[in-house]
């Protein structure tokens, strides 16, 4: 439950970017279908979230969101000059 904890948290602070960002190359709210609160809220799980938390699905399925998070932020320069320190990690 901690590592999904720390993912929620990290695409919490990714959407701040992308909402944004002119170039979408993300579509952003996409990404989770139907569960848009798993990309805006960190602390919101459905009962149908617990039942793939037990399952080990849900850290796959965040940890993809993450990535594609990530490599969007890293590849678009208008996302890349909005922030200089990385504010889950503080590593700039």
């Amino acid at each position: 439950m901690k590592k999904i904890k720390a993912v929620r948290q990290q695409i919490f602070y990714m959407k701040d970017f992308l909402l944004t960002c002119n170039k979408h190359s993300v579509h952003f709210w996409d990404l989770a279908g139907p569960r848009r609160y798993l990309l805006t809220e960190k602390h919101v799980y459905s009962l149908a979230d617990f039942v793939e938390i037990a399952q080990g699905k849900m850290q796959t399925f965040l940890q993809s969101i993450a990535e594609k998070l990530i490599i969007h932020i890293k590849g678009c320069d208008l996302c890349l000059a909005k922030g200089f320190i990385c504010e889950f990690c503080d590593n700039q």
